[in-house]
């Protein structure tokens, strides 16, 4: 965990230590009674460090610091004069890796949602304890020692709506994670039932048309990689089988996954089914409804598209359109989801980045049809597609060789500096 380490001598811009104390959670406050506070007086600077017995005082003169010594935080009385100190970084860091900032949300296995608020240290039968402090509803507090600390994990919450945080001694928090766990074994038994069903459902096999698959290829201005042209063939293949397809390709940015779903779009439209592709962002709608429509600029192809940049009058139109079978490729955001979307003939459905929806919101049109064929595209699959992936639930393609030209991604750790980030940002 990083540290800030301080000598009788140093010479320090008090403006940058006070940077640098809230940028490793600490909190200015008018008093200094608990860890994770801080406080300035002119040239002194009183913290009280996070897993630390008590605060400490930095006096100052001029930039030089002069005097550290530690103090009881009640009667304000010095207790012992140091050469040198060392301010923990104020951050809880879960078995996960998650990195927790105070005033950050997170859960307790049997408690509840609370508020991490600092990380200090109690006399416990004679010996020091380090502990995390979270804060539940009305300001009570819970200290949990290090020790537990596989009883937290962090709040993922849905959209920007604030959770409201649990009561200690209250059972709700019980009830609510007893019927979450029942929920996540239903869900978990839909989705196995549904898998079992599409891996035992026939369909009519289609029929590869070369004639559509070159006119698409025409129009890429690139050469396949090997990858790619796996990846492309493997699609195929599932098509012309009397099972539907339920695969992901997965690749890092810029790899080709979107001509692989641009290939099957065109077998699925040539057998006489429609495409929906569904995507996560307004701005990717826009970038593949170009992309489409210069594709498939040879072929007799409608194409649209449904976001909140199309007027209602127009996503009318659209919906009607694609109820009667008049439109070959639909593409959209999770707008798509909606119970007035309906398909005449839906014979391919194409996920972009499927970590950014939700399980529920994906299996939802799986289940219009249980013959539909599945083609997910992700540079990160979410661990439950990659394990049902492995585990042979789902078949996997993956493109790991980079197209021609491309320049290898580098990964550079720096410190903040706003020269750097405007480089960067005007590159």
């Amino acid at each position: 965990m990083a540290s800030l380490q301080l000598k009788i001598g140093n010479k320090i811009d008090l403006s940058n230590l006070i940077k640098r104390l809230v940028s490793f959670g600490y909190e200015h406050s008018d008093e200094v009674a608990e860890p994770g506070y801080f406080m300035v007086a002119g040239g002194v600077v009183s913290v009280y460090p996070a897993m630390a017995s008590n605060p400490i005082r930095l006096d100052f003169f001029g930039p030089e610091l002069e005097v550290i010594f530690t103090y009881d935080p009640v009667t304000g009385q010095k207790i012992e004069k140091l050469n040198e100190v060392e301010i923990a970084a104020n951050h809880l860091i879960l078995p996960d890796g998650t990195r927790v900032k105070p005033n950050d949300y997170i859960v307790h296995e049997d408690y509840g949602v609370g508020l991490f608020r600092t990380i200090g240290k109690k006399e416990v039968g004679g010996e020091d304890r380090v502990y995390y402090y979270l804060e539940y509803l009305n300001g009570d507090i819970l200290y949990v020692p290090d020790t537990m600390v596989e009883k937290l994990s962090p709040y993922v919450g849905i959209g920007r709506k604030k959770p409201r945080l649990s009561k200690l001694g209250s059972t709700t928090w019980q009830k609510t994670y007893k019927k979450t766990y029942e929920n996540a074994l239903h869900l978990a038994k839909e989705l196995l039932e549904l898998y079992a069903v599409r891996s035992v459902s026939k369909r009519s096999p289609w029929q590869i048309d070369d004639y559509w698959n070159e006119a698409v290829v025409s129009t890429f201005p690139y050469e396949d990689t090997p990858d790619q042209a796996k990846a492309i063939a493997d699609v195929f293949s599932d098509l012309v089988r009397d099972i539907p397809m339920d695969r992901l390709i997965s690749g890092d940015v810029g790899f080709g996954k979107t001509e692989v779903a641009i290939r099957a779009a065109a077998q699925a439209v040539a057998n006489g089914t429609q495409v929906v592709m569904l995507v996560p962002t307004t701005i990717l709608v826009e970038q593949h409804y170009v992309t489409f429509k210069k594709r498939f600029e040879k072929l007799p192809v409608v194409i649209e598209h449904m976001s909140r940049f199309v007027e209602s009058k127009e996503q009318r139109r659209i919906t009607e359109a694609t109820r009667l079978g008049q439109v070959d490729i639909l593409i959209g955001t999770h707008r798509l989801l909606g119970e007035d979307i309906q398909f005449k003939n839906l014979g391919l459905y194409i996920i972009d980045e499927e970590q950014r929806f939700g399980v529920k919101q994906k299996e939802k049109l799986k289940k219009i049809r249980e013959e539909v064929n599945v083609l997910t595209l992700s540079a990160t699959p979410i661990p439950r597609t990659l394990f049902m992936s492995l585990s042979g639930i789902r078949d996997i393609s993956q493109i790991n060789t980079p197209p021609g030209g491309r320049k290898e991604v580098e990964t550079e750790i720096a410190k903040y500096n706003e020269g750097l980030v405007r480089e960067y940002v005007e590159r």
